[in-house]
């Protein structure tokens, strides 16, 4: 895997995937609210122009229906390992 940048917000990723082409895009959504962080994603359309996981604390099955309908691959713990 080859990082090609980060972003403290989801506005500020479009700009810097103009020049590459990634082949995922990983979302560390543990300081948000998972529901602001699928709006967010849902809104600026990068989910469903790149496969999408989110790394955040579990929700209700509501908001991982609203996960799935915006586009977003999966929703899973942050607090996963490396190796997991």
């Amino acid at each position: 895997m080859k990082i090609v940048g980060s972003a403290a917000h989801i506005d500020a990723v479009d700009g810097q995937l103009s020049d590459t082409q990634p082949q995922a895009l990983l979302v560390d959504a543990s300081a948000e609210q998972l529901e602001t962080m699928i709006g967010s994603l849902a809104d600026s359309d990068l989910a469903a122009e790149i496969p999408t996981v989110v790394l955040a604390e579990p929700g209700s099955s509501a908001v991982s229906a609203q996960a799935l309908q915006a586009g977003i691959r999966a929703v899973l713990p942050s607090g996963l390992a490396a190796d997991q």
